[in-house]
């Protein structure tokens, strides 16, 4: 889809827009099948721009809808694993298993698109748990020599060589991490120019051969570019290599840069790895005013404040899914973590603290 393409050039303002533009079409013309893709590339894109919250409201519904039958389309299939993927940045454990379990019946009942992606996140959660062996095994389930077609999926993350250079240096696998290389040198030759795409190259050719030089080259990229979590990964390499060769000073600047950016996109799980890393080089960083609350009006995000006000003012899920160009599923998603959030169980609760906290703020 064009929404894909324009993503892997950067182009991240017209692929939102664009998906927006298709949510809303299908809406109008009560499609729920083209809602449902539209949301779920929608929910690919914010996590790939770092927008985490929002990615997980826009996903949570697909993979919900998933869970009751196997994916049929190549959106579904990637909304999986962006979900998969948002949920381990999160930390959120429970929805990380139910990822995995669609992962493991794709690879049981799915056509080969989705075998591989199912593979993919299976892999990418084994790497998260520290177990490089079952990594690569989930990337040899269609054969050894398969593992090296596994990615690009399709629809593609132009950053998933990374990980997969990652599994390969992890595992001792030198053809694997030679390919990951190569697939991303050749993908930066095809398009020059494109920030992430130069940035992947930077980044698994340092993590293959340990060189700061090619780590520095995709953080200087990834800071040209729209994918904050990219650039907090390519930080975080940075940062260790430097400070295994004994500049410490300047590994713990860029370990402190990558928790920044993990604490700002809230992903908690790579903040809880980026601080473990600090502390074993006697640092303890407190990030004073840059973690965002948790409960109450100020733990609210953006998109669950702008739903839980028009919900207060009266409005349907379907109201307020028409007014601000989103599923009925993602409203549903914003208004649960905004009651949770504030403690409450109702809109009539919602709407009598609504006014409260307007008349505070007034």
């Amino acid at each position: 889809m064009r929404t894909e393409l324009l993503a892997a050039l950067d182009r991240y303002d017209e692929a939102l827009r664009l998906s927006t533009d298709g949510l809303v079409a299908g809406q109008r013309d009560h499609q729920g099948w083209a809602v449902r893709e539209w949301e779920g590339g929608r929910g690919c894109r914010l996590l790939q721009v770092g927008r985490l919250s929002e990615a997980a409201a826009a996903l949570d519904g697909v993979v919900a809808a998933m869970e009751k039958a196997t994916p049929a389309s190549s959106l579904d299939v990637q909304a999986a694993v962006a979900s998969g993927r948002v949920a381990m940045h999160t930390g959120n454990e429970p929805q990380v298993r139910k990822c995995a379990a669609i992962a493991r019946a794709l690879l049981e009942e799915g056509a080969r698109l989705g075998q591989c992606a199912g593979a993919w996140l299976l892999a990418l959660i084994a790497l998260g748990e520290g177990d490089a062996a079952a990594a690569r095994a989930h990337l040899c389930a269609l054969g050894e020599a398969e593992r090296l077609t596994i990615v690009p999926l399709n629809p593609m993350d132009v950053t998933d060589e990374v990980p997969l250079a990652r599994i390969a240096m992890a595992a001792g696998d030198s053809e694997l991490a030679a390919s990951a290389v190569a697939t991303a040198r050749e993908r930066r030759r095809l398009n020059p120019g494109v920030a992430s795409i130069a940035g992947t190259a930077a980044h698994a050719e340092g993590l293959v051969t340990g060189g700061p030089d090619q780590l520095a080259l995709a953080v200087k990229c990834f800071e040209e570019g729209p994918r904050p979590l990219a650039l907090a990964s390519a930080l975080e390499d940075a940062g260790k290599v430097l400070a295994g060769r004994g500049d410490r000073e300047e590994g713990v600047a860029q370990l402190g840069q990558a928790l920044e950016l993990y604490v700002q996109a809230g992903a908690s799980w790579d903040a809880a790895r980026a601080r473990q890393r600090l502390r074993a080089l006697g640092v303890r960083r407190r990030l004073a005013g840059m973690v965002p609350p948790r409960n109450g009006w100020p733990g609210l995000t953006e998109c669950e404040l702008e739903v839980a006000r028009q919900v207060a003012r009266g409005l349907t899920n379907r109201q307020v899914a028409e007014r601000l160009f989103l599923s009925q599923h993602t409203v549903s998603n914003h208004l649960r973590h905004a009651f949770a959030k504030l403690d409450i169980t109702s809109r009539v609760e919602l709407a009598r603290l609504a006014a409260i906290h307007d008349n505070t703020v007034g």
